[in-house]
């Protein structure tokens, strides 16, 4: 392998990246390097956050207790490598009463991984 590197998911592209949620870090696959003894392509790892359990979307990393919006509309928050998302409020049609216009009533905030 002269233009790759591999791992467990198969084979990648020098220069690409792979991010590792779990250590908050992104591998980079680099090329062959004389100069430092590497006589095959090699992974680099990177930490982009200092603690572990980060959670990715859409290749964005998000460390724990961060979050993101996603679609302009709904915030993710990032616990222990999941991606959480708040229900407080569902929205309701009033059918007993046509006229009268859709409501919001609040419902029991619980959260549920995405």
């Amino acid at each position: 392998l002269k233009d790759c590197c591999l791992d467990s998911e198969g084979l990648h592209k020098i220069s690409s990246e792979v991010m590792e949620p779990a250590t908050c870090s992104i591998r980079e696959c680099k090329g062959i390097s004389d100069h430092r003894g590497h006589k095959t392509p090699y992974w680099v790892t990177i930490r982009t956050f200092p603690d572990c359990d980060c959670c990715h979307l859409d290749g964005t990393m998000i460390p724990p207790g961060g979050w993101i919006l996603y679609n302009n509309k709904l915030n993710l928050t990032c616990c222990e490598g999941k991606l959480l998302f708040e229900k407080s409020m569902v929205p309701t049609s009033n059918a007993a009463n046509p006229s009268a216009s859709n409501t919001t009533t609040p419902t029991t905030t619980s959260t549920s991984t995405m």
